[in-house]
């Protein structure tokens, strides 16, 4: 009879989980850090209405959490909670964080003069003290 209880408890936790995953790991989405720039290429990155866009990532490359900055200031700290979520039954326990710093105005599409960071941070969805460095330009 034990085991029969055991067996019922142990479906009904799995079931549990299975159906709370998505909202538990949305809940633990907090990511924090500072985003910098090298003196080699801010030199012309001011323009009027730039925006900044931190991208997170899940697994597969797939964009679930979106942050925009308006005209940034550099090196700027930044936090990502489940407000920026954008969606929330793709988040996964490990995620790629990288921004675009873009001066045309066209969301969504790299353009000549936009800034971006080369290499993006892999870490876990409440990871503190990331740093971001917007070092590439694109051509």
């Amino acid at each position: 009879m034990k085991r029969l209880y055991l067996l019922f408890f142990l479906l009904l936790s799995a079931l549990t989980l299975y159906f709370l995953k998505d909202p538990l790991l949305a809940s633990a989405f907090d990511v924090s850090g500072e985003i910098g720039m090298p003196e080699h290429v801010s030199k012309n990155y001011f323009k009027p209405n730039n925006m900044l866009f931190i991208i997170v990532k899940n697994e597969k490359d797939v964009p679930v959490a979106v942050k925009e900055v308006i005209n940034p200031i550099f090196p700027l700290k930044f936090t990502l909670t489940k407000k920026d979520i954008i969606l929330q039954g793709l988040i996964t326990a490990r995620i790629k964080i990288g921004c675009v710093l873009n001066r045309s105005g066209n969301v969504g599409k790299m353009s000549p003069g936009d800034v971006y960071s080369s290499a993006p941070v892999k870490t876990f969805l409440f990871s503190k003290n990331i740093f971001l460095t917007l070092d590439s330009v694109y051509k």
